[in-house]
This record gives structure tokens, sequence and C-alpha cells, in this order.
């Protein structure tokens, strides 16, 4: 099975590839991994570990990606995209961040260590997503015929056991 998450930075895309992992036993590839090294410097292979990522014959590929779409397009079996209120997802990368603060939560993991502060177009950006990257991404599955795979969900609320129910029917 070859399953694409795409939501928003810090959405939860990585909690739910994860969740996913644990029941379909499905490698997880963090497309931030693979673009970015540490202090947020850009991987100049990027590409070449995305394409070879993709070759896998199973995957959870997690991110935020648009581009992507057009990579996968003829291998990929489920497109995940959560499209709840931004503000929620504010609120959220707040919350994830005061625990990093205060607590050094470890589970957080690569961002939080590679992030010195939230900043402001990070956040604007975040806001904007439904409005901007997500009609992108609407417009790519349109054009590559992904319309029977994708599950588009509107709220957080039991979002892994829905999942995973539709995932019985799509596969």
């Amino acid at each position: 099975m070859r399953i694409y998450i795409v939501w928003p930075g810090w959405s939860g895309k990585s909690t739910l590839a994860k969740r996913l992992w644990s029941h379909f036993n499905i490698p997880v590839i963090h497309l931030d991994e693979l673009q970015w090294k540490p202090e947020w410097i850009e991987n100049k292979e990027y590409r070449n570990l995305q394409n070879q990522a993709i070759l896998q014959d199973n995957w959870i590929i997690e991110g935020s990606s648009v581009s992507i779409l057009k990579t996968m397009k003829d291998c990929v079996d489920v497109v995940i995209i959560l499209n709840h209120s931004p503000v929620g997802n504010i609120f959220r990368i707040f919350k994830r961040y005061l625990k990093w603060i205060f607590f050094q939560e470890k589970r957080i993991g690569w961002a939080m260590e590679n992030i010195h502060g939230l900043r402001a177009d990070f956040l604007f950006n975040t806001l904007r997503w439904g409005t901007r990257q997500l009609p992108r991404i609407r417009a790519n599955i349109k054009e590559y015929s992904l319309e029977g795979k994708v599950i588009e969900l509107q709220s957080l609320e039991n979002i892994f056991e829905r999942i995973v129910n539709k995932l019985k029917y799509i596969t």
C-alpha cells in the first residue's frame, strides 16, 4: 500500500503516519527529512531521494508538497487530505511549540530540533494553506486522475478510525 498524507505544517501528519505504520506495518517517509538538512538548509539531493522513496513497494509519505503528486501519480494508492480549520492548526502549532520549549518534548522530533522559533511567514502560510495550497493539490489530483484515491476529511475527530475504515474500501 502506498499512502500520501498532505496537510499544512505541524498539523499532525507525522502522528497520523506513525499510527498508520503501527496498524499496517508500512514504512514512513517524512518529506521534511529528505528535503532539509539541519538548520533548514535545503538538501540538493531531495528530488533523487524522493524518487528513490517512491520506488519502494509500500510506503506512507507525509509532507505538504504539491508537486510530488506528479512524481507519484502512477503508484500512489491513497491521498489523505485533512482540510481542517487553519485557526485550529495555529493553536496546535503554539501548543506543540510551548511543550517543546518548556518540556523539551522529544516526541515532536526532527522539525522542532531544527527550528529556532516560530516565524511569522510560516504562521501566515499555515493560515493560507486552505486557500493557496489546497486548490493546487486538488488541481493536481484532477489532472493526474487521482480523484478515486482521495480521502479528504474536515475534522480531526476520530481521524485514525475513519481513515482506517475508508482504506478498507479503497485498497
